[in-house]
């Protein structure tokens, strides 16, 4: 099945990288939605296995094998875009300690909603706060969502999104 707004995450997220040059400690894990080869996987105890695994995030962003940035992306519809399903997204990174090579630290978690819906874009607004005021829980610290159609984030909504993925490994990188 193609997703070709998880694409379009993953290929702003690749230009960016190589634009900036990140160093090379920082490594993109991309999920198979987003072109990657492997699943991305975190568990909930070391002991890795498919019980004790939480979730398959789009987007994992390490340094040193350290996790610091999870990225999960909804398409359009719906059943994807459900409070419940945005909300327990988080929660399974809350709940998590590691990943397929490494452990969890001062995680930033962002989510990127597409939708066109006004009232959407606002429920996301209200998530965000709420979880904000949550924080730090577990490994994660710092929480996001971006919500816009492919045109929106294409406009201004990558600049954006890339800002705070920079904001993110910049304040991860003496933690």
């Amino acid at each position: 099945m193609e997703h070709p707004f998880h694409l379009m995450i993953a290929n702003s997220i690749q230009a960016q990288v190589q634009f900036l040059e990140w160093p090379a400690n920082y490594v993109v894990h991309f999920g198979l939605d987003c072109g990657g080869l492997d699943e991305n996987q975190l568990f909930c105890v070391d002991e890795k296995s498919n019980v004790t695994r939480f979730s398959k995030p789009d987007i994992l962003i390490t340094r040193d094998r350290e996790l610091k940035v999870i990225v999960e992306i909804e398409e359009s519809g719906e059943s994807n875009q459900a409070p419940v399903k945005i909300n327990g997204k988080l929660m399974n990174a809350i709940c998590s300690c590691c990943y397929q090579d490494g452990e969890l630290k001062d995680v930033w978690f962002v989510q990127v909603i597409q939708t066109a819906i006004e009232t959407k874009k606002q429920q996301c607004q209200y998530i965000q706060q709420k979880a904000r005021e949550l924080l730090p829980l577990g490994p994660v610290i710092n929480y996001q969502i971006f919500a816009a159609t492919q045109q929106d984030y294409l406009h201004e909504g990558e600049e954006k999104f890339l800002k705070h993925i920079e904001e993110a490994l910049q304040s991860t990188a003496t933690r």
